[in-house]
């Protein structure tokens, strides 16, 4: 596995120019966006190593193991905005043991039924009634992505929408629930989108994303275009 320097803030920076721009051309056509300050994930896991975001492994409970990417792409999209100013937290989170607090106060917040975080709805009900008790108030925008090719939005949809996010500076929360013919995709999953590439006219689009404290990227196109059960993207504004 890569270090998180790697694998997170390093590859991620070299998405920007020196002024921090959201955007830059990766070559001919093709448009790399990212989050501005990827270091805010960064988390010590003990004297040597670090890590990209949380995992939902950390969780104590099986049950919250099973269920629990849901609360841990709430908690990654908690730390980023933490880290930008838009949340104040009770406590630092610079390690892999405060982080686990945090998943479980997210927890209790964005709390998985028998079938998970399985709706958008859900999902920004709870990081909203958290930011609320931090005294912050969050606009939620979301993109659903439904069961019926014919009833999706266009996937030019789908990148402006992810480009919007990304653009404001908030991770996107991607909810997955086929991952159609990705294979290093789970599914019925969430996992927290940090960087988007495209070109012109969409042949290409791919994610770089965060999950189980790494950072990878998918194939977002094959998954709009394969996925049997659709999902969703989230991302957060301040009013």
């Amino acid at each position: 596995m890569p270090s998180c320097g790697q694998g997170c803030g390093g590859r991620l920076r070299l998405m920007y120019d020196g002024k921090g721009q959201a955007g830059l051309k990766a070559g001919a056509g093709t448009t790399v966006l990212s989050l501005k300050n990827p270091e805010y994930f960064l988390l010590s896991e003990n004297s040597k190593d670090t890590v990209c975001g949380c995992d939902q492994e950390w969780f104590g409970s099986c049950w919250q193991r099973r269920a629990g990417c849901g609360p841990s792409v709430a908690t990654n999209v908690v730390l980023y905005l933490h880290g930008a100013g838009s949340i104040r937290l009770e406590e630092k989170v610079e390690s892999k043991t405060d982080c686990i607090g945090l998943m479980e106060t997210l927890w209790r917040y964005v709390t998985p039924s028998e079938k998970g975080v399985n709706t958008l709805d859900r999902f920004c009900g709870g990081v909203k009634k958290y930011a609320q008790s931090r005294g912050t108030s969050l606009e939620c925008r979301t993109l659903d992505i439904p069961m019926k090719r014919m009833s999706r939005p266009a996937l030019s949809s789908v990148v402006d929408f992810i480009e919007k996010g990304l653009d404001s500076d908030c991770p996107v929360a991607f909810l997955n629930l086929s991952n159609g013919k990705v294979s290093n995709l789970d599914s019925w999953h969430w996992v927290t989108i940090v960087g988007l590439e495209t070109d012109k006219v969409h042949d290409r689009v791919s994610a770089q994303i965060l999950d189980g404290g790494k950072a990878f990227g998918i194939d977002l196109k094959l998954w709009y275009e394969t996925t049997t059960l659709g999902g969703g993207f989230v991302f957060f504004e301040k009013p």
